[in-house]
């Protein structure tokens, strides 16, 4: 893990800490943690960042089991309110803890990836390889897996994931960039 990751990784566990006192002191315990775990999605759809981050501190909190999956999911929403706010480090982190609760948890996955392509590439491939062992034949982390490797330099291996990607879904062949020729 890079040192980027684990500064984001220590900040997070810092602000889950404090908002976790926060959340069990404040959470009406005659509302479910599925209940809030629904308020903090609406809140989130609904564009009220600091609502939703309270409900889904208060899931973590309060849910130490992972009833229902339901931290795995609370973590991954803070990880895509951060990413919302372009706070990548921090949304990283988030993203990060979710999969430690659910190793399989795609959206966190494919989500680590996409943030990652820009500045980390050796990190977005972890992920999508992640991906990969779960989904062996994802059109669609074969087809963008492909062209981060033809980034890097891998030619040979970004030409065969992308010929499959676009054999499983031929409209991708339409997204490929003219620098990349034919697949």
């Amino acid at each position: 893990m890079t040192a980027k990751r684990w500064t984001a990784l220590a900040i997070v566990v810092v602000l889950l800490a404090g908002a976790g006192v926060f959340a069990y002191i404040k959470w009406d315990r005659g509302i479910s943690i599925s209940q809030i775990m629904r308020n903090g999605v609406a809140a989130e759809r609904a564009g009220d960042f600091n609502t939703a981050k309270h409900d889904f501190y208060q899931v973590i909190a309060n849910n130490p089991s992972n009833s229902l999956h339901l931290t795995t999911y609370a973590l991954y929403n803070l990880g895509v309110i951060y990413t919302s706010l372009s706070d990548l480090p921090i949304a990283i982190g988030y993203y990060d803890q979710s999969i430690k609760t659910d190793d399989q948890y795609l959206p966190a996955l494919f989500n680590v990836a996409a943030v990652e392509t820009p500045t980390n590439p050796a990190a977005a491939l972890i992920a999508y390889d992640d991906i990969l062992k779960i989904k062996p034949n994802d059109t669609y982390t074969l087809f963008n897996v492909g062209l981060l490797n033809d980034d890097l330099g891998n030619t040979k291996l970004a030409k065969k994931q992308v010929a499959q990607a676009v054999k499983q879904d031929p409209s991708l062949r339409a997204r490929i960039p003219t620098s990349f020729g034919a697949p």
